[in-house]
């Protein structure tokens, strides 16, 4: 784990070593993928992000998860689009919503991106994934006894959630990642970041994601646990 600061602090080191990651990625070959989240925490990152020098005309964005939704593109897109995508120019052509407007079938629309990523991941795997924790110690769309935790499918549609119904990439997705972050700031995140640190089981989405060698940035507020310690 580490502790940044402040908010800023955490942004500003996570979209540096994003730029190095992929730096050293386009150095061996000529395309890096970087599967991004939504949310605050990670808006920040990305409106940092778009100002390093990056080529991005050979970068594509995938997405982690987003809720189903009546609209065209899900919350957790226009997210990645506000905050890097158009402040970055990334090429309308690199850019890969998840298809989940409820005019689709889901399981479909979910198996359609699955073959998307399969022409675009090497080894199944992006290069860059940036993941989020919920406050109930989620990551991505992954949630304590789902069965998309399960599946062996690239893509998965989870059971309602809060209401809400989510397409989400799985675990053996994101956690073959070469670089994998997971954000967390706030008092909001302070009891996660305890019970993740802690070994609670109903975290193990995470902690696989995170794996070995992943990077758990977090802020004071969110390191100092839910009593302020």
């Amino acid at each position: 784990m580490t502790v940044a600061e402040t908010p800023a602090h955490l942004a500003e080191g996570a979209a540096r070593t994003i730029t190095d990651h992929i730096r050293r990625t386009l150095a061996r070959r000529q395309r890096c993928v970087l599967a991004l989240t939504g949310g605050s925490t990670p808006a920040a990152t990305y409106r940092n992000l778009a100002r390093m020098p990056v080529p991005w005309e050979r970068v594509h964005i995938v997405q982690t998860d987003d809720h189903l939704t009546e609209a065209g593109d899900g919350p957790s897109w226009r997210t990645v689009e506000e905050h890097l995508l158009e402040p970055a120019a990334v090429p309308a052509e690199n850019r890969h919503p998840m298809p989940v407007g409820t005019r689709l079938d889901p399981r479909e629309a979910a198996q359609a991106y699955g073959h998307l990523l399969g022409t675009l991941l090497t080894d199944g795997a992006p290069d860059v994934v940036v993941a989020g924790l919920g406050e109930d110690g989620h990551t991505a769309s992954l949630f304590h006894g789902d069965p998309a935790l399960d599946t062996a499918r690239w893509v998965a549609v989870t059971r309602p959630y809060q209401n809400t119904t989510r397409m989400t990439l799985t675990l053996p997705v994101l956690s073959g990642a070469g670089l994998r972050l997971v954000l967390a700031t706030g008092s909001g995140k302070a009891a996660a970041v305890a019970r993740l640190l802690g070994d609670d089981p109903s975290l193990t989405a995470v902690r696989t994601v995170l794996g070995d060698d992943g990077h758990l940035l977090v802020d004071g507020i969110a390191a100092a646990g839910p009593y302020g310690a």
